[in-house]
């Protein structure tokens, strides 16, 4: 049965009401739809999915679905992630230049953003650091630029992660459902006196770690480089700015080889298993990040 519908919810963005032009008109017609009443129509593309792919594309009235900023100015690259975050089940919102998505941003205020980096007038960088001043929502770069400078000026400017063009569906959807999922998670406060998850412990009073209830010793290197990690949860940091955190701004160690070192002494000391670690991610080409489990802690956080 059709819904009827008296007045809109909610206005969002000016771009996600835009129609696609020739063959994709109907596409983006239901996709207005969608987004700006949330119902549950389904267009003649989503029609050709298999049915549980439908279904989660479904929007239903009183869905509270995270929302999901995305900004590009290529509408093939905007279109073509909308899609797979809707599919997936997310709303979005989009905007196809900085100064717009920063309007979008005040007005509907989104669980997450992503943004590309080379953008005419407010690049990608810019609109990061705006974004910063005003909230902590995970950020990701959308970028085909590979090299460490980029990566490293996109973390030092507040970016939690990096996708790179191309990408795959489930490595888009994976990446944006991990952020969420971390952004959920109480952090690490620098002037908290004990840090408690369901893995570690570590008491800064008493220089004091243990790992899943057993102690354990860590060299005073390896203790500021774990608490560098922890107190950036969930976030990439790069060997720049490990050694620079571990082993100070000062330091004459210069080489990344040393973090990397001393990454696989303490993940050999907290990991199940140091080969397959769960907790020191390894992000390729950017560095490392804590991965704070999940569950309960076996000792709150004072």
């Amino acid at each position: 049965m059709p819904l009827l519908i008296s007045q809109p919810l909610r206005q969002c963005c000016s771009t996600n009401a835009r129609s696609y032009a020739d063959t994709h008109t109907n596409v983006g017609f239901t996709r207005t739809i969608k987004n700006r009443y949330k119902t549950n129509l389904i267009s003649n593309e989503e029609l050709t999915q298999p049915q549980d792919t439908v279904q989660r594309a479904r929007f239903d009235l009183l869905s509270m679905s995270p929302k999901i900023l995305i900004v590009d100015d290529e509408p093939d690259i905007l279109e073509l992630v909308q899609t797979r975050l809707e599919m997936a089940g997310y709303e979005t919102l989009v905007a196809e230049s900085g100064e717009e998505a920063l309007k979008c941003f005040f007005t509907e205020r989104p669980d997450l953003a992503i943004l590309d980096l080379e953008m005419p007038g407010m690049d990608g960088f810019e609109l990061c650091e705006r974004i910063r001043q005003m909230s902590d929502i995970p950020i990701i770069f959308l970028t085909a630029y590979g090299s460490e400078s980029h990566r490293v000026q996109g973390l030092h400017v507040g970016a939690d992660d990096y996708i790179v063009k191309p990408f795959s569906k489930n490595e888009l959807v994976a990446r944006v459902e991990a952020n969420l999922r971390r952004a959920s998670m109480p952090s690490v406060q620098r002037d908290e006196q004990i840090y408690a998850d369901p893995v570690l412990t570590i008491d800064h009073r008493a220089y004091l770690v243990t790992v899943r209830e057993n102690e354990i010793s860590l060299s005073p290197l390896e203790y500021r480089l774990l608490t560098a990690l922890l107190r950036h949860p969930g976030q990439v940091l790069s060997h720049t700015q490990l050694l620079d955190l571990a082993w100070g701004p000062n330091s004459t160690e210069t080489s990344t080889d040393s973090v990397r070192l001393y990454i696989s002494y303490i993940r050999g000391k907290i990991e199940e298993d140091p080969k397959h670690p769960t907790l020191v991610e390894t992000v390729r080409e950017f560095g490392y990040r804590y991965v704070r489990p999940l569950g309960n802690s076996s000792r709150a956080a004072a």
